[in-house]
């Protein structure tokens, strides 16, 4: 919430200005460089930023896939690592005949795994992300807008 007080247009004393700019790169630090992931395997439309003020807050764009990270990124590892972890216990369990396969099921075996932890898993993510997705998301429409109305 701090970092997105500098998108406001209204005059900012020097030190804030220095305060927003260092937590503006904390705040877009992402892990997995979704935005350079997306880039390479997707085709998106150019679009310009919203103002000056998204630009330097990292949002070049009024892309919503771009703008969100690596939030997709982070929820197809969690669909994939449940999913997975199911998939691997059932093929352990229809060859318990051997050794090491009897190894690899108790270590992907969690007793808790269920769908529920998955929604769980997956709602953990939207909250943490829910602002950074709201940004992306005004600003999506923004452009879905301006491309309608311009033409």
């Amino acid at each position: 919430m701090i970092t997105m007080m500098s998108l406001i247009k209204v005059g900012l004393p020097a030190y804030a200005q220095v305060f927003f700019e260092a937590t503006i790169l904390f705040a877009n630090m992402d892990v997995f460089s979704g935005e350079s992931f997306f880039e390479k395997n997707f085709v998106f439309m150019e679009t310009d930023p919203l103002n000056e003020r998204f630009e330097q807050m990292g949002m070049d764009s009024k892309n919503f896939i771009m703008n969100s990270g690596s939030y997709f990124i982070l929820l197809l590892l969690i669909y994939v690592s449940f999913y997975g972890k199911r998939f691997v216990n059932w093929v352990c369990t229809k060859y318990p005949e051997h050794w090491w396969v009897r190894w690899i099921a108790i270590l992907v075996h969690e007793k808790k795994e269920r769908p529920i932890e998955m929604v769980k898993a997956s709602a953990k993510l939207f909250q943490e992300a829910y602002f950074d997705i709201l940004m992306a998301n005004m600003l999506g429409l923004l452009g879905i807008r301006h491309a309608y109305v311009v033409g």
